[in-house]
């Protein structure tokens, strides 16, 4: 049985949802939750109405759901204490029920601090009194640019402040497997403890502002959490894009000789450091050149990463697919794209490698495909 951490992060929240939506539909069995701020936000959510709920109430999200910035004054709020938190807290009071969170099996922890006793909280419903425990979930989520939140006449702020990422108290109530969400790091997390496994589940993208939602990177970030969870979990497998399968073949087939010489020559540890160490990392004992410098090619093509690709080779179609028409018309192409399809020199790409190495990587692999073809 799992413990789940939600870190704090706004308006990035959304990610943690499609990790709700992942967990469920892999049914992952999860014996308490923790939350900081949203991610207490979404923790109370999941456990009072399910996923489909909090999916529901991410996409009510705007700009204006949190500061209503038509109506207020920036300089004046701040002077009178900060922005007024009814507008953002009364949605989540009115799809919160502490009975249906209380009932529910799953234990949930919430950290705050408490600014008039100058003390951190962490606290477990458990030891939550009745009628408190979504004040508790306000106070987690109160951001120092609101007002300060009142619990029985003692102020709170954002539990962020003192660990935005509740792992610890997992720990210490004996959880051992444990997956932690993660708002705001690229860098995967190491064990607290020898004893402790982790599964670190963080996106490889930007997901965006903390404190201005934008409906677009809503969906983006619901579906970025959602697949990542997959493949933290083995189910998809890739760095920037997911995969079912893996085995390079085909045109994808590994390099050969001449090609890894081609690579070596345009000083290759350059391109590893910069380019392939973080793909290395996120594939593992499957990452190959050809798999990494098929996503590298693919992002510079601007193409969607929020799909699943049943094969690397289904990715190579729509990226040929992208050249041809580059190819086709050249103007209608950013000029990254446009540097793509042209027949660089070594020196030129030598230099191309100082300054933008992803669109030599780029460059090579059109060069390799298309050796690969006429030899077909």
């Amino acid at each position: 049985m799992y413990g789940l951490a939600l870190g704090g992060g706004g308006a990035r929240g959304a990610y943690e949802a499609g990790v709700l939506k992942a967990i469920d539909e892999m049914n992952i069995e999860v014996g308490a939750i923790t939350g900081t701020s949203i991610g207490a936000i979404n923790a109370a959510g999941y456990l009072s109405s399910g996923i489909n709920t909090v999916e529901e109430v991410w996409r009510l999200m705007d700009k204006h759901s949190i500061i209503d910035f038509n109506s207020v004054s920036i300089l004046e709020s701040l002077k009178n204490g900060g922005f007024d938190y009814e507008k953002p807290f009364s949605l989540i009071r009115s799809y919160l029920d502490e009975e249906n969170i209380r009932k529910n099996p799953i234990d949930f922890g919430i950290v705050t601090v408490n600014l008039t006793e100058r003390d951190p909280v962490v606290v477990f419903k458990e030891d939550i009194p009745d009628g408190k425990i979504i004040d508790y979930v306000l106070a987690s989520a109160s951001h120092p640019v609101l007002k300060r939140f009142e619990i029985d006449g003692d102020k709170y702020m954002d539990g962020g402040l003192y660990d935005n990422l509740p792992l610890d108290p997992l720990i210490r109530k004996g959880y051992r497997d444990i997956i932690v969400v993660d708002l705001y790091a690229k860098k995967r997390l190491r064990n607290p403890i020898s004893t402790s496994k982790i599964v670190d589940i963080a996106s490889n993208e930007e997901l965006g502002s903390i404190l201005i939602p934008d409906p677009e990177h809503i969906d983006r970030n619901m579906r970025l959490g959602y697949l990542d969870t997959l493949r933290a979990f083995g189910k998809v497998f890739g760095h920037r894009y997911y995969f079912r399968n893996t085995v390079p073949t085909g045109l994808l087939s590994l390099p050969t000789a001449a090609e890894i010489r081609r690579f070596e020559n345009l000083s290759a540890p350059l391109l590893a450091e910069r380019v392939f160490e973080p793909y290395k990392e996120s594939y593992g004992h499957r990452f190959s050149i050809t798999l990494a410098s098929l996503e590298v090619l693919s992002e510079i093509l601007e193409i969607t990463n929020l799909a699943i690709f049943e094969e690397p080779a289904d990715l190579l179609k729509m990226a040929l697919d992208r050249l041809t028409d580059i190819t086709a018309d050249p103007k209608k192409a950013h000029w990254k794209q446009r540097i793509l399809v042209r027949d660089l020199t070594d020196r030129q790409l030598l230099m191309l490698s100082l300054s933008n190495p992803k669109l030599v990587v780029g460059n090579l692999l059109i060069k390799a495909i298309k050796e690969r073809t006429a030899e077909v």
